[in-house]
């Protein structure tokens, strides 16, 4: 997971955001089961961080690397690595 934040800026109201590292994974919120693209914890008047469970981890969101299809089947694989959802 990474974050926009220097890890020393700790104005009031400051936000961080965090996010998964990886192209195509999300963070699962186990205690919804619910995918998110980013969560955000802001710094508050009394010197502490927005509560949110940092237990949650970065799964797969989207499908990666189809399989080829078996010869003889005229089917074609289009994919591109590089151009599928973040």
């Amino acid at each position: 997971m990474e974050w926009d934040w220097d890890n020393n800026t700790r104005t009031f109201l400051i936000v961080i955001n965090y996010k998964c590292s990886n192209r195509g994974k999300r963070i699962w919120l186990n205690d919804t089961n619910q995918f998110k693209i980013d969560l955000k914890s802001q710094c508050q008047s009394d010197e502490e961080w927005s509560t949110f469970n940092f237990n949650y981890s970065c799964e797969w969101f989207y499908c990666n690397r189809p399989k080829t299809p078996p010869p003889g089947s005229n089917l074609k694989l289009k994919w591109d690595p590089h151009n599928w959802p973040a």
